[in-house]
């Protein structure tokens, strides 16, 4: 397929004292790019376990058993670590459950931004506008670069 991200067959679960407990039976989706897309479901029907995955973070006990997750038409499960890590932020990114909790609160979410993009070599001349742009892009108004992250609704 030509998909952004193509999810076929997956299956993963973890090792318990008891057995294997399987929590994501069998998924398979495709995400075009520009596309929006969500998992939904009850608490403890496999979600995390799904992005874990994806972003190849399930460690043991947890461990995916089939399937193949492909990334710009790339392997994801067949990466080396350093792979991945290059594929990480750059292409990919995940954002955990609570992750309000894990920011600094007394840093701006513009500071978090321009952080952000000096790690990955943007020039620090425009910035600001590349910020901007992006808060657009994501329906936030101007003001949300000079806020702190109390002041942002977690959900």
């Amino acid at each position: 397929m030509n998909s952004l991200l193509d999810v076929d067959r997956l299956v993963a679960g973890y090792y318990t004292p008891t057995g294997v407990l399987v929590t994501v039976t069998g998924v398979t989706f495709n995400i075009e790019r520009g596309e929006i897309f969500a998992v939904v479901g009850e608490s403890g029907c496999g979600k995390t376990t799904l992005a874990a995955a994806i972003y190849r973070i399930l460690k043991y006990p947890g461990k995916v058993f089939h399937g193949s997750i492909t990334l710009d038409g790339k392997d994801l499960l067949q990466m080396s670590e350093d792979e991945v890590r290059e594929v990480r932020m750059k292409k990919i990114s995940y954002v955990p459950q609570y992750a309000m909790d894990a920011l600094d609160p007394v840093t701006k979410v513009g500071d978090f931004m321009r952080r952000a993009l000096a790690e990955h070599g943007y020039p620090s001349d425009n910035m600001d506008e590349l910020i901007l742009e992006k808060l657009k892009l994501m329906r936030l108004p101007e003001r949300v670069i000079n806020m702190y992250p109390m002041e942002l609704s977690g959900g």
